[in-house]
C-alpha cells in the first residue's frame, strides 16, 4: 500500500539516516560505473526531480528512480563523479551497486519428498528405507500473495496451474535484457517448441522456487498465487539496483490489507550497517504489512555477513538435511561457495535444504533442451533457496487463516510454533536457534 505507515516510516529515516550521510559505501562484488543514490527523507516525493538534476550537473546517467522504499535513485556514473554528488546537501549516502547471487545450485541424493514430510511431523518421519513419505496441510494460501524476488517464474508450467488457469501473474522484469533471454511469463519467446540455452538456466531457479512455495505437486501452499519478479540474468547472478527496483514495484502495488509473503532466496556478501538501501527498502516493505523470508546462504559462514538474511525484522532460514543437522556438503571444495548452511544468531529457524521442485526443461533424442511443462528438475535441489520457499509457504497457509496477521504477528507464530530442539547440538557452528519448520493446521 503506497501511503501506509508512512508516519512510521519517515520517523525511522531521519533518526537514522545521518549515522550515514555523506558516505561511499563499498560492496565486495561491485556492478562496475553503476550506485545507488539514497536521498534525505526531506526528498521524498521529488525522487525523479532531484535524480534528473543531479544527473545532468555530474554527468550521471540516472537509469531507475525508486519512489516508495526511499527518495533516491540508481545511475550510471564513475566513481569521481559519485563522489562529488555527495557533496549536495540532499544526498544521504550513495552505495557501489552490487552483484548478488542464488542460494541453490547442489545436487544430492537424497528422498525425492522427504522436505513435505518432515515440516508437518514434530519427529523425523523415516529410520529406515524405502518408507512410505506424507504430506497432510489444511490450508492451500489461496487469496494470498507469494511475491518472488528471483530470475522469473514460467507461468505455464503445469505446477501452477489450477482450475484451467495459472496461479502465475504477469509480475514484472527488470533484467533489461533482450528478448531472446524470455520473461517471467514466456522463457522462449522466439521458440514455440526449443528453448534457446540462454533462457532456460535464466528461468529456473525461480521456477523452481516457485514451486516449493506454492506448486500442485511439490509445493506447501498449493494454491498461493505467484507474483514473479525477475531480476536475474543469465547467468543467475543480479544487481542490487534490480532488486531494489522489485522492492520499490512491490510497495507501489501491495494494496492495503491484502495478505502477502515475499521470498528472497538470493544473498549478498553486505553488513546489515553498510547496506543501506537494502536494508531501508526491505524494512520499507515490511511496514507496507507483507511478511519477509530470507535464505540464510549457502557459504558456510556466520549469515550476519550477508544481506538480506541479516536484517532483524525478516525471518531468515538456514537449511536443514535429511537427519536434523545443518546441512552441509558431503565434500570440501574451497572453490565451491555452496559448502554449507550458513549459521548463527540471524538465522530464525531451519527447514530441509534438499527439496524436490519444478524444472522448466527435457531433452530430446539429440540433447537438445525442449521446454516441456512436464519435466521434473534433473535430481533434488539442495540449498538454503529452498528452505526459505518452504517457510514462505507456510506463511501462505498461516495468512490465508490470518489474513490481517502484521508480519511481526506472522514471525511470532512460526517460532512459537516451530519443532524446538530438532537439530543436532553437536554443530559446533549451529550457534542460533534451534528451531525447525512445522506447518500445523490452522
Amino acid at each position: 500500500m503506497r501511503h501506509a505507515f508512512r508516519l512510521f516510516v519517515c520517523s525511522f529515516v531521519l533518526l537514522t539516516l545521518p549515522a550515514f550521510a555523506a558516505k561511499l559505501v563499498r560492496a565486495q562484488k561491485p556492478v562496475k560505473g553503476s550506485y545507488i543514490v539514497v536521498l534525505e527523507e526531506a526528498q521524498r516525493g521529488r525522487s525523479a526531480e532531484v535524480a534528473s538534476e543531479l544527473a545532468s550537473r555530474h554527468g550521471a546517467k540516472a537509469y531507475a528512480v525508486f519512489t516508495e522504499i526511499f527518495p533516491g535513485f540508481a545511475a550510471r556514473m564513475t566513481e569521481g563523479q559519485a563522489t562529488a554528488m555527495l557533496r549536495d546537501p540532499r544526498v544521504a549516502v550513495i552505495e557501489e551497486d552490487a552483484y548478488g547471487e542464488v542460494q541453490a545450485t547442489q545436487t544430492l541424493p537424497s528422498f525425492e519428498w522427504y522436505a513435505l514430510d518432515r515440516i508437518d511431523q514434530r519427529q523425523r518421519g523415516w529410520s529406515t528405507y524405502p518408507y512410505t513419505p506424507t504430506y497432510n496441510y489444511c490450508q492451500t494460501g489461496a487469496g494470498v500473495k507469494a511475491y518472488v524476488i528471483d530470475t522469473g517464474v514460467w507461468r505455464d508450467h503445469v505446477e501452477f496451474w489450477t482450475n484451467g488457469q495459472s496461479r502465475v501473474t504477469a509480475g514484472f522484469d527488470f533484467t533489461g535484457g533482450p528478448v531472446w533471454e524470455g520473461t517471467a511469463d514466456n522463457p522462449c519467446p522466439s521458440f514455440p517448441t526449443t528453448c534457446d540455452n540462454p533462457a532456460l538456466p535464466n528461468l529456473a531457479h525461480g521456477t523452481a522456487v516457485a514451486s516449493i512455495i506454492g506448486g500442485n505437486t511439490y509445493g506447501v501452499a498449493k494454491g498461493v498465487t505467484i507474483v514473479p519478479i525477475r531480476v536475474g540474468g543469465c547467468d543467475q547472478s543480479f544487481s542490487l539496483a534490480a532488486v531494489l527496483q522489485g522492492l520499490d514495484a512491490i510497495v507501489n502495488t501491495h494494496a492495503a490489507n491484502e495478505p502477502a509473503v515475499l521470498n528472497m532466496s538470493f544473498a549478498f556478501g553486505w553488513t546489515y550497517q553498510d547496506g543501506v538501501s537494502m536494508s531501508y527498502a526491505v524494512n520499507r516493505v515490511i511496514d507496507d504489512g507483507v511478511t519477509v523470508v530470507a535464505a540464510a546462504g549457502n557459504h558456510n559462514r556466520d549469515a550476519m555477513s550477508f544481506i538480506p538474511a541479516n536484517i532483524p525484522r525478516v525471518i531468515t532460514v538456514g537449511g536443514s538435511d535429511h537427519w536434523d543437522r545443518r546441512w552441509v556438503a558431503p565434500y570440501y571444495d574451497p572453490n565451491d561457495p555452496n559448502e554449507g548452511s550458513n549459521w548463527g544468531g540471524a538465522i530464525d529457524l531451519f527447514a530441509p535444504a534438499s527439496v524436490k521442485s519444478a524444472g522448466i526443461w527435457s531433452c530430446d533424442a539429440y540433447g537438445n533442451a525442449i521446454r516441456d511443462p512436464q519435466a521434473p528438475r534433473l535430481g533434488p535441489g539442495t540449498g538454503t533457496s529452498f528452505s526459505a520457499a518452504l517457510v514462505s509457504g507456510v506463511v501462505a497457509q498461516y495468512l490465508q487463516a490470518h489474513p490481517a496477521a502484521t508480519p511481526a504477528q506472522v514471525t511470532t507464530w512460526l517460532l512459537s510454533n516451530a519443532t524446538t530442539n530438532a537439530l543436532a547440538t553437536t554443530d559446533p557452528d549451529l550457534a542460533g536457534p534451534n528451531k525447525l519448520l512445522y506447518t500445523n493446521c490452522q
